[in-house]
């Protein structure tokens, strides 16, 4: 009998630009998060163990999975070129076979069970064993990617090294065989800086508003304070962003544009986005030291509200909204407190109207490419299709409100005392009417398909409307 070609496939940052077991702890956290605090007690009794409990607790959606295109092309080709693929993997033995029937390429499977976690020796051992049964050549390929690969490696004649370039090396000076295939997900700064979303960054800007409205921007001391709050602001920020893609991962990667995103798309490992995201939050608390009590206490606040937010919340209709509009506010309530500069009840009326109307227009984006899409409902939200038009409404209607409060505030005595001639902000009234009624249309037409912040970034009319309130304060206040 003719021995068969065999090519042997690795699951984890191989076939997948992912790992399993954090794959399977997304939704341990979401529906079964008592099995945390008992995973150290099964890892007691090892990784095999543990991995086994996870599969038993949850299962995974083969067809959202972001596969190596490059992986899966190569093998295709051994296998039209008549090669046997096996899927051989330190993954749960029933994780591994729900990709392999989805797939529909492997032959067989040779994965991890509740007592032997097939990783590094095991794994080559697991393989000889397969060859010997099988009446398999000796002479296997295998196609991994980490350090743990090596010793397979090393007894395989044509080793596939997957996206790692230093264990390529080192294969590749014993033996010239060795072929490199690109693993889709090595890691680069333009990555890094989208998984922090450093572009979100703009709306902690915020923290600078108490300075500006107490003409105090000149005074270095107070600028560098608010510079600080604003990076603590920042890291912490981009941490629970981090953590908030993580938690979505599974609706992310069915979004249109979200199935982009870095983690989402397998960019970057899980595993390594949790890493940065347990730098950047104490390092965001560390910095807060330096402003005092009160300000770390406001971003605690912050910091609890938005978990609530990814965890729970976001998942409550208009509560989610609520909170959007909140975390806005709450910004210029830090950079009052880091700054020590009192605050205007009116600025805050104001800014939870004005935000509560763009956290509508956001999810008024996301409600009608889920009409146009025929679907019913935002996956992992509390709304609708047919609640569009009704947030419509109270977008729109929230913003006007905070138009008047601001008409109000003109005639206060706060504005009185802090400005020479505050009726030029009459003025300010019609471009502010103006600039909402347009994100509103817009949202209207289905143009505004992102975050109207991040909108206004990119808008030349909205950099008009700036300059022009830029102005009229500066009236309103020498002349």
């Amino acid at each position: 009998m003719k021995e068969e070609k065999c090519l042997f496939v690795d699951l984890d940052g191989t076939l997948i630009k992912s790992d399993l077991l954090f794959e399977c702890l997304v939704p341990i956290i979401k529906n079964y998060f008592y099995a945390l605090f008992l995973a150290p007690f099964w890892l007691l009794k090892g990784k095999a163990y543990l991995k086994d409990k996870f599969s038993d607790l949850v299962s995974i959606n083969p067809e959202i999975l972001p596969y190596n295109n490059n992986v899966l092309e190569y093998i295709r080709k051994e296998k039209e070129n008549g090669s046997k693929i096996i899927l051989a993997t330190a993954s749960n033995i029933k994780l591994a076979k729900s990709i392999s029937d989805y797939l529909g390429i492997f032959d067989d499977v040779i994965a991890s069970s509740k007592e032997e976690n097939l990783k590094g020796k095991n794994k080559l051992n697991k393989i000889k064993l397969y060859i010997k049964n099988n009446n398999i050549n000796k002479e296997f390929s295998y196609i991994g990617d980490s350090e743990a690969d090596v010793k397979i490696f090393n007894e395989t004649n044509i080793p596939i090294v997957v996206g790692n370039k230093n264990v390529f090396n080192k294969i590749k000076s014993k033996n010239d065989k060795t072929t490199f295939v690109d693993g889709e997900n090595d890691f680069s700064l333009k990555k890094f800086f989208k998984m922090i979303r450093t572009y979100q960054w703009v709306k902690n800007f915020l923290i600078f508003l108490p300075l500006i409205l107490a003409h105090k921007f000149l005074d270095v001391n107070l600028l560098l304070k608010a510079l600080v709050a604003f990076f603590s602001f920042s890291f912490l920020a981009s941490s629970v962003y981090i953590i908030n893609d993580i938690m979505d991962v599974e609706s992310d990667r069915i979004h249109p544009s979200k199935k982009n995103r870095p983690i989402a798309s397998g960019a970057v490992k899980i595993s390594s986005a949790l890493k940065v995201a347990f730098i950047l939050m104490p390092l965001s608390f560390i910095i807060s030291i330096f402003l005092g009590k009160e300000f770390l206490f406001v971003l605690l606040t912050y910091f609890i509200t938005t978990s609530c937010y990814s965890f729970y919340l976001k998942k409550i209709m208009l509560v989610d909204i609520l909170i959007l509009s909140l975390l806005y506010t709450v910004r210029i309530f830090a950079g009052g407190v880091a700054l020590n500069i009192y605050l205007s009840p009116w600025l805050f009326m104001f800014s939870l109207f004005f935000f509560f109307s763009l956290a509508c227009a956001k999810r008024y984006s996301e409600l009608y490419a889920v009409r146009n899409n025929l679907q019913d409902e935002i996956k992992g939200r509390g709304y609708q299709a047919q609640d569009l038009e009704q947030i419509q409404i109270f977008g729109s209607s929230s913003g006007y409100i905070a138009i008047l409060i601001f008409a109000l505030y003109i005639q206060s005595d706060i504005s009185m005392k802090l400005y020479k001639t505050p009726s030029f902000f009459w003025a300010l009234c019609p471009i502010m009417l103006y600039w909402i009624s347009r994100v509103w249309l817009l949202s209207h037409r289905g143009q505004m398909t992102q975050d109207p912040i991040i909108f206004a970034l990119k808008d030349k009319v909205s950099y008009v409307v700036l300059i022009l309130s830029i102005i009229i304060f500066g009236v309103a206040k020498y002349v």
